[in-house]
């Protein structure tokens, strides 16, 4: 074995060696009691859980006047009260409707996150955002064949027999926004 290929072989056993030792002296991440289960942010949309009738209006050309149409939505909690599902179902116009979505709160980013997708177009949208004074706002790309929108839903007035939902969308990245749809759940 030549002098090279010795040294090379003494150099990696060292940076191995190195490695082992770093890793057993690197702490440990401690789980405690809450980073594992539903977190207690999840309380906060608690009241949103049941069966919903639906009074959405939207607004896609502000020429016209908004289209009225009801729906039904579902919340559930899930897995194990750590986030909610949603499932809307409607008609848009001879199309029967159905979307899905999730809402749950990221302990380690300290933000609320919530995803949908429906029959649409088959594009998973993600928002994230915060919940202030009992207001729920997130907000995130959408990202269609056609173009990039920024999307914004409030989620507010929460009482035990009805909240309201706005959703609103820019075009320049969220330096102005444009109402689009609001919409009244009645638990039944």
């Amino acid at each position: 074995m030549n002098r090279f290929s010795l040294t090379a072989l003494l150099l990696i056993g060292i940076l191995c060696l190195a490695a082992v030792l770093a890793a057993q002296e690197a702490p440990k991440p401690k789980l405690t009691k809450a980073s594992v289960g539903p977190p207690p942010e999840m309380q906060q949309i608690a009241g949103l859980e049941g069966t919903w009738d639906v009074v959405r209006r939207t607004t896609w050309d502000s020429t016209k006047p908004p289209l009225e149409n009801t729906a039904v939505c579902v919340n559930t909690m899930i897995l194990s009260g750590c986030a909610m599902e949603r499932t809307i179902t409607s008609r848009l116009g001879n199309m029967a409707y159905e979307g899905k979505g999730t809402i749950s709160y990221h302990q380690g980013l300290k933000a609320w996150q919530y995803t949908w997708l429906d029959n649409t177009g088959g594009l998973l949208s993600h928002y994230q955002g915060s919940m202030t004074n009992g207001t729920l706002v997130v907000s995130g790309e959408d990202v269609t064949p056609i173009r990039s929108v920024w999307t914004r839903i409030s989620i507010f007035n929460i009482t035990g027999t009805r909240y309201e939902e706005k959703v609103e969308s820019s075009r320049d990245g969220g330096k102005t926004w444009r109402a689009v749809a609001s919409s009244v759940y009645t638990k039944r």
